[in-house]
């Protein structure tokens, strides 16, 4: 009997609060698998942006994927990730995950579907970052020229950003450690399944993360902050081990 586990997620605190977009994940889901004999082994909720790829509950369900030999199911393939990168990880774990939404593109040989899906996936995300930065814009010139900023509740902004800097700073001190994990986590999978097939060396592992054009952490670190990266990522013995010790000490 094969086994799934499910994983819905909204962008927003109060869409996770309220069910929406949650309920309707969860419905699309439990059409799909009307007269499955499938046995659901597990179920993650995610309150995050599809942008970012630290996402501790996808991580979770990632993981009993890989421990239970299970698939994963989403209602939308944005539900998982809109990060091209992220999804061509996941593809590489050799996990398998199907999206309700186009259930017939997930099979071995229709990864080049995947990958384009993602990609528009990423561009609507690009897409709704450029209509905030543009609103953050509007926002800061009324500050500018009137003293302050009015919103649709009728409170007055008199400027941007967080009013305790410090605790602003020790979170992105955190974000970086978070990140740094989340990183080694979605890496780990692909060394794990090198041990698997014999390759056991630094070296060797390092050769491999390279043949298959996995990101190294300095170059993930800028692309997630959208900065732009050149070449093919190459692979060091010391990065391979880096990753090792920090999921395995």
């Amino acid at each position: 009997m094969k086994r799934k586990v499910l994983y819905f997620r909204a962008s927003t605190t109060k869409q996770g609060a309220d069910g929406l977009g949650i309920e309707a994940q969860r419905r699309m889901c439990s059409k799909f698998l009307q007269g499955d004999e499938s046995e659901i082994i597990g179920e993650y909720i995610e309150i995050e942006s599809g942008a970012k790829n630290d996402r501790p509950k996808l991580e979770e369900a990632l993981a009993l994927c890989a421990r239970k030999n299970a698939e994963l199911v989403v209602a939308k393939l944005d539900r998982l990730s809109r990060s091209p990168y992220f999804i061509n990880m996941l593809l590489e774990s050799n996990i398998d995950f199907i999206a309700v939404d186009a259930p017939d593109m997930f099979s071995s040989g229709d990864k080049m579907k995947i990958q384009m899906l993602a990609m528009l996936a990423g561009y609507e995300r690009d897409m709704i970052s450029a209509r905030v930065t543009s609103a953050q814009a509007v926002m800061k010139s009324h500050i500018e020229k009137n003293g302050y900023h009015k919103t649709k509740k009728g409170e007055k902004l008199t400027k941007l950003g967080s009013r305790d800097w410090q605790s602003v700073q020790a979170k992105g001190y955190e974000k970086v450690s978070a990140n740094a994990m989340s990183h080694a986590k979605r890496i780990y999978p692909v060394i794990e399944r090198c041990r698997q097939l014999g390759i056991t060396s630094m070296r060797a592992i390092a050769v491999e993360l390279t043949d298959r054009k996995i990101e190294t952490p300095s170059r993930q670190a800028k692309i997630d902050k959208r900065k732009p990266v050149f070449g093919a990522p190459s692979w060091h013995p010391q990065q391979v081990k880096a990753i090792i010790d920090r999921i395995e000490n």
